[in-house]
């Protein structure tokens, strides 16, 4: 399983402070995510907008997801409990994504 955070999109590095972070865009197919509570506040604190529209979807702290197989224009389709989403390349560049156990 991996975890969710998000980035800036002027920045480069991740914001998390853990070191096993790679880009949601780099996950591997059918990988098991998990969203964590620091890496929300940083989306809070740089993307609002962003930050609440994924929540609006279920992106919660401590929520399972899937990011699935891609799809046009770079998207990939992402699965919160029983819903399924298409999300767009540029939000997944924002997304680091971290393994946890499963």
């Amino acid at each position: 399983m991996l975890q969710l955070s998000l980035l800036s999109r002027t920045r480069r590095q991740p914001r998390c402070e853990k070191s096993e972070c790679l880009r949601a865009d780099q996950a591997p197919v059918d990988a098991l995510v998990e969203l964590p509570e620091c890496c929300l506040q940083h989306a809070i604190d740089e993307q609002p907008a962003l930050a609440l529209r994924l929540r609006e979807l279920g992106f919660r702290p401590g929520a399972r997801v899937q990011i699935g197989r891609k799809v046009a224009g770079g998207a990939r389709l992402v699965t919160v409990g029983t819903a399924r989403y298409a999300v767009d390349a540029a939000t997944l560049r924002q997304l680091e994504v971290i393994p946890v156990a499963a």
